[in-house]
């Protein structure tokens, strides 16, 4: 597949093609050169984790079996949390240095209108931060771990859970072929990286002190998690109806599955905050009312 971007004008072995563009030009190529790395992880994610449960479902959880399980599920949630951090800061750093270059918050930007800059720092932040949005969205393809650890110890595995981890690894490979680092995807990465980066350090620190997994705190990860399907959605609907795509029929369809993963998500957590916080809770009360009668 050609990538009519940047960089296409030279030969493929030209090096005089600048960093800058050479990241943004090769990204989609390398996205898709190894599509079959992202397939290959959707079309086994499933049945490779159901394997497990039904391995399992005669033994104990390794969590009781192994001793060092909670030191290494302690350890992936801090790896995580360091990666969440790092990426959060860097994606966030180059939001605001492209708003100080162009004068607005990125939502339509696009690298083709200022690659052409002469302007050093420019060059320098933006192939930065076309580095972190590859990590970014490479790091999806790992985070499918973490449904893995939930089978070992034989814990449920609910649909907001698979569904999740699966789509939005696919969406990110769909985003890193179609424009890695257009200013919605810049946006998405940040505020994804922001969530993450509460939660898997409430995950670490909930294994070590039970104390932390406390009703308020779970409920307030929650509405984070909802809030920022309801940002997505929104800036989904501003970007719709104010900027144009560059590469249209390759942005068209991330952006028909950037309207479907939003809205799913938004469905199933806030499903998930009815069923944990309100039936439960009413459940509790009732059973605690029937106790005392």
């Amino acid at each position: 597949m050609q990538w009519y971007h940047h960089c296409t004008h030279l030969p493929a072995s030209s090096y005089s093609c600048t960093s800058e563009q050479w990241w943004i030009d090769t990204c989609p190529s390398l996205f898709w050169k190894y599509r079959y790395v992202f397939w290959g992880c959707a079309a086994f994610y499933i049945p490779l984790w159901k394997g497990i449960q039904w391995y399992l479902s005669d033994k104990e959880p390794l969590g009781k079996i192994w001793p060092w399980f909670k030191h290494a599920l302690i350890s992936w949630n801090i790896f995580l949390s360091v990666l969440s951090w790092v990426m959060m800061y860097n994606i966030g750093l180059a939001l605001i240095q492209l708003k100080g270059q162009i004068g607005y918050i990125p939502l339509c930007y696009q690298s083709d209108q200022l690659i052409d800059s002469d302007s050093e720092e420019f060059k320098a932040s933006h192939t930065k931060h076309v580095f972190w949005m590859v990590v970014f969205m490479a790091s999806k393809i790992p985070e499918m771990l973490d449904t893995i650890w939930l089978v070992l110890n034989k814990k449920e595995v609910i649909t907001l859970q698979w569904w999740h981890h699966l789509t939005v690894m696919l969406y990110c490979w769909a985003q890193g072929v179609a424009y890695p680092d257009s200013g919605d995807g810049m946006l998405f990465a940040f505020i994804n990286s922001f969530v993450h980066s509460v939660m898997y350090p409430y995950y670490a620190l909930s294994i070590l002190f039970p104390c932390v997994r406390h009703p308020m705190i779970r409920m307030s990860i929650t509405i984070l998690q909802i809030s920022q399907m309801v940002v997505g959605i929104l800036l989904r609907m501003s970007y719709q109806a104010n900027c144009t795509p560059i590469y249209p029929d390759r942005q068209r369809w991330v952006g028909i599955a950037g309207w479907v993963i939003y809205g799913s998500y938004l469905f199933l957590f806030a499903k998930f905050f009815v069923d944990q916080y309100v039936f439960k809770a009413k459940s509790k009360h009732t059973k605690g009312d029937k106790k005392m009668r």
